[in-house]
């Protein structure tokens, strides 16, 4: 068998070991950059430094727009749309362009951050044997070539992409479509946004947002729909828990008296109430009115299993001292719906602005409880570098763009300039700050990033339990765009933040001129198994100006698998049968990884078959054929035995996993292995301490 299959070997100069012990090695070799640890953010530090409250407008009444019955849209088709192939920019308002811009050119000599303790550099995850971040599941969500273009005509950088989970379902939404699919990736539904949120005519549209909000058990979706002249927010809000179904349609914008553009709606949710937030603008979009938001009574919204006539909301209208207002969604029981703002930096510190919402719109006094803590300073990122090409990504500003309450946890993050581990240059960086709204006071305070990398639009949410998991961007001037996440256990110490996990590495550059990405993606807790989070994020798929793609995934935090190999036999003969048992312990949950399966070759027998340094080995390929590689070969072109496998939780024993019959073959001794590794994970063509999650071997002696 061995012979037979000679021709499929490759040979490269690149060494990586000798023997089976390659994978161990670097599964547990330190990462190129070192780990920092943080402290604890002091008392004094995290003071509330001002209290204030006010009462709200009285409410109005907004009527039923119409309704919509997802399982009676089209399916769109690029030859619906009377338009030639085009790229929409969808623009990003900055409260003062040029000021940002004055800030992101004088980025190349910023003031590194002097208080100590809160810098945490990625260094890739810890030793397999340690509690780790791990891919439950993962598939492709929507992507802009293959999916806005082939069914709408035309492209739209960037994408907006954001998700909802709910008992069933995933729903996706990314400028410019929407997509419903169950939580194994599979396909329900997929329609134009314009169509799902019904826009008129001759309209712009962007900034998509979605949520599945388990206490109420029901979908809320907003969407801007710009346009010349007026500017209005459609929320959609689904009559049952299917997805698929119904939705109620309301525009909470007023195009009479709201003369301005209401630019990037957030959506967030309380026991009684939701609101969205925006940023006025002049509706060209050239002068910053203010930040103003709509609390809508939610009762209004749930009760019953048909659309109301229309619901009770309050209009506080755009404030110029408010920019960036970001609403949370509550994970567990609360009136109060929380919102956070970055209030900018004086003297030493950077103030953060919490906004309490009580009351119910049209049922009692509506009333916004504010204060304010110190945190340290956090400045405007650096747009960040990526591979291929001298267009720098867009990271926007400082503001907080991703927010969620659990139980008195406000958690809340954004893009900020840094220099990791003493990086002479300054980076993109993720700020992610954990605040107690009962005590009022800031619990934890992290910069996160890496030497060399740039970081960028996080999204978080916590699991059932507070476990935190952050989604975000990563790029270098040599490392396309991709999509990598971390997070944090509530046992592990204040202000730290585990090393990163790759959810996908970016395939190309983005060259469109803008540098368009982001500009904010989505975390959900997992409603049936609050475990689990699920996150979505955006990817570059290859160098064109605008293809770019997501990824949906699902992780956890728990011990990795432990696996174990039993031979038949420790010693074979030509023709003898070899029988390989595998016992996988796994206790963290369904886990998808890539197998390797195959045998480490007798050194001797290396210069032979193409490997001089003695390295080869023989990889069992997903036809049960074989492909002898040199360990110094790249990881890249190792085969997979199984790509995506799914590991089902709990203890199993698979007899007979794997059997061949010896054929004619060197004399000497084999280590067979199996490792389990992160889904393409050694697609880079290197092999890192995050790429391997299990393995296990071992050696025979083959006499012929």
């Amino acid at each position: 068998m061995l012979a037979a299959e000679r021709q499929e070997r490759t040979v490269d100069a690149r060494r990586i070991g000798q023997t089976l012990e390659w994978m161990s090695a670097l599964a547990l070799r330190p990462a190129l950059v070192g780990l920092g640890t943080a402290l604890a953010v002091f008392a004094s530090w995290a003071m509330a430094l001002a209290q204030e409250s006010r009462h709200l407008p009285d409410a109005d009444r907004v009527p039923l727009h119409s309704v919509v019955d997802v399982s009676t849209l089209p399916a769109p088709a690029a030859e619906d749309f009377h338009q030639a192939l085009t790229t929409t920019v969808k623009p990003r308002h900055p409260r003062d362009p040029e000021a940002l811009q004055r800030l992101k050119s004088l980025l190349k000599a910023p003031q590194p951050v002097t208080r100590p303790g809160q810098m945490i550099v990625d260094s890739g995850p810890p030793p397999v044997a340690a509690v780790r971040l791990a891919v439950v599941s993962a598939f492709e969500g929507l992507a802009n070539l293959p999916d806005n273009v082939a069914k709408t005509g035309f492209a739209a950088i960037p994408s907006d992409a954001n998700l909802a989970v709910g008992p069933n379902h995933v729903f996706e939404m990314v400028n410019v479509l929407g997509r419903i699919s169950d939580k194994s990736g599979g396909t329900l539904s997929t329609f134009t946004l314009r169509s799902f949120f019904q826009l008129d005519a001759a309209t712009d549209e962007s900034d998509p947002r979605v949520l599945y909000d388990a206490a109420s058990d029901r979908w809320f979706a907003t969407y801007l729909q710009p346009s010349r002249t007026q500017s209005t927010l459609v929320l959609a809000v689904s009559t049952t828990g299917d997805p698929t179904g119904t939705f109620c349609r309301f525009r909470l914008g007023d195009p009479t008296s709201e003369t301005f553009l209401q630019d990037f709606p957030q959506l967030g949710i309380s026991d009684d109430k939701v609101i969205v937030t925006y940023n006025a603008f002049n509706l060209p979009g050239s002068s910053f009115l203010g930040a103003g938001y709509y609390a809508i009574n939610k009762a209004d919204l749930v009760t019953g299993g048909g659309c109301p006539t229309s619901i009770r909301r309050v209009r506080v209208a755009p404030d110029p001292l408010r920019y960036g207002v970001q609403p949370a969604q509550s994970l567990s029981s609360t009136h109060t719906l929380y919102m956070a703002m970055n209030d900018g930096i004086t003297l030493d510190a950077s103030r953060i602005v919490v906004m309490g919402v009580n009351g119910v719109p049209g049922v009692d006094t509506v009333s916004e409880d504010t204060f304010t803590v110190n945190v340290r300073p956090w400045q405007v990122p650096p747009d960040a570098e990526q591979g291929g090409t001298d267009v720098r990504l867009t990271t926007n500003d400082e503001s907080v763009i991703t927010a969620v309450w659990q139980r008195g946890a406000l958690w809340i993050g954004g893009n900020e300039q840094c220099r990791p581990g003493g990086d002479p240059t300054a980076r993109s960086c993720l700020r992610v700050i954990h605040i107690q709204t009962d005590t009022r006071g800031v619990q934890e305070d992290t910069t996160f990033g890496a030497s060399g990398q740039y970081y960028y639009y996080p999204a978080l949410a916590p699991d059932g339990s507070g476990n935190l998991i952050v989604v975000f961007n990563a790029s270098s001037a040599t490392d396309f765009a991709g999509v990598r996440a971390t997070g944090r256990r509530t046992i592990d110490p204040p202000s730290t933040l585990v090393a990163s996990i790759p959810l996908r590495l970016g395939g190309g550059a983005q060259t469109s001129s803008s540098g368009r990405m982001g500009d904010f993606y989505g975390a959900a807790m997992d409603p049936v198994d609050p475990g689990k989070v699920w996150v979505i994020a955006e990817y570059i798929r290859a160098t064109a100006a605008g293809d770019w793609g997501t990824v949906i995934a699902e992780l956890t935090f728990g011990p990795p698998p432990t696996i174990a190999l039993a031979l038949n036999s420790a010693t074979f003969k030509t023709h003898d049968e070899l029988r390989l048992d595998l016992t996988v312990d796994n206790p963290m949950g369904a886990l998808s990884v890539d197998i390797y399966l195959g045998a480490v070759l007798p050194p001797a027998a290396g210069p032979g078959l193409g490997c001089p340094m003695g390295d080869a080995v023989a990889f069992v390929t997903p036809s049960s054929g074989v492909a002898i590689r040199c360990l110094s070969s790249s990881p890249a072109s190792f085969p997979r035995f199984v790509a995506g496998g799914s590991i089902a939780a709990g203890a199993s024993t698979l007899a007979s996993y794997f059997s061949f019959v010896w054929p004619a073959a060197p004399a000497g001794t084999y280590t067979i292995f199996v490792a389990f590794a992160v889904p393409g994970s050694l697609g880079d063509g290197d092999i890192g301490p995050d790429d391997i999650i299990a393995i296990a071997s071992s050696a025979l002696t083959f006499s012929p």
